[in-house]
């Protein structure tokens, strides 16, 4: 989730797989009323006592249909002029069945906003507060999203899949099928390529808990925020699957793809 927290004066960005979700369910145990959180794991911060989504949708209702959206409609006014003209009964058993069609509320504030989305969204927050974001080793990473992946079906809104993704796919065509579509993501998610939003401070996920401390005093969020982030962390899909096989033509390709995170981890892009 994206957290934009008043209280602290502190921005989080949410790169995805890189461990943000168990900080920001933590977090949101000491935010305040008037913080913005987006939506992710609503039901285990319910449980908890935690703060859940707050201050994250826009005002009033805007609407916009998706193909989708505009196919139900068209079927519901087919089924209408069927039911109106009464051409169901000539075919046999033929049902009228209709298509439900919602109006939400966008949201204003996504799980994985980009820092000029926030920028242009909160100017004023976006130049005053700290801005943090995690990064990870890109192999890793990737790894944790093929898991994370894997055995899932296809949601046509899921981020860096859209339709070319086919489920429990080995990995070698998974790199080829999904790489350079995600770390995409990751460099919109993350800004690092990005002149215009600069002044982010990354955290690597592998010294997350050496380096968050930094921040936790400087921002004087509370400092039991580490206990409570140990007792909450969500178990990742890691857990379910086992690791992949990652050769040396996987290993490249997912280096030439996240190029951009090199001077995080020159050692392993001298490797190659």
């Amino acid at each position: 989730m994206t957290i934009i927290s008043h209280k602290f004066k502190l921005i989080h960005f949410h790169n995805p797989k890189c461990g943000g979700t168990s900080f920001e369910v933590a977090l949101s145990k000491y935010l305040g009323n008037e913080d913005v959180i987006s939506v992710e794991h609503e039901h285990y911060r319910r449980k908890m006592g935690y703060k859940t989504a707050q201050n994250h949708l826009s005002p009033g209702y805007q609407v916009k249909i998706r193909h989708d959206d505009l196919k139900r409609i068209l079927i519901n006014i087919r089924t209408l002029f069927i039911h109106i003209f009464g051409l169901h009964r000539i075919k046999k058993n033929y049902q009228l069945d209709y298509y439900s069609i919602f109006i939400h509320k966008n949201s204003l504030v996504g799980r994985h906003n980009s820092p000029e989305e926030i920028k242009n969204l909160f100017p004023n927050e976006f130049k005053n507060y700290k801005k943090i974001c995690v990064i990870r080793n890109p192999i890793d990473q990737f790894i944790s999203f093929y898991r994370y992946r894997k055995g899932k079906p296809l949601k046509i809104d899921s981020p860096s899949i859209k339709k070319d993704y086919s489920f429990s796919i080995p990995f070698d065509e998974f790199v080829i099928l999904c790489a350079g579509k995600f770390f995409n993501d990751v460099k919109r998610i993350s800004g690092l390529t990005n002149p215009e939003v600069n002044n982010i401070y990354y955290i690597k996920y592998e010294s997350f808990e050496d380096e968050i401390g930094s921040i936790i005093d400087e921002c004087n969020i509370p400092n039991h925020i580490t206990k409570t982030y140990r007792n909450t962390r969500l178990r990742d899909s890691d857990d379910y699957f086992p690791k992949p096989i990652v050769n040396e033509n996987c290993k490249k390709q997912i280096l030439q793809s996240s190029e951009f995170l090199k001077s995080f981890y020159s050692d392993l892009f001298q490797e190659t």
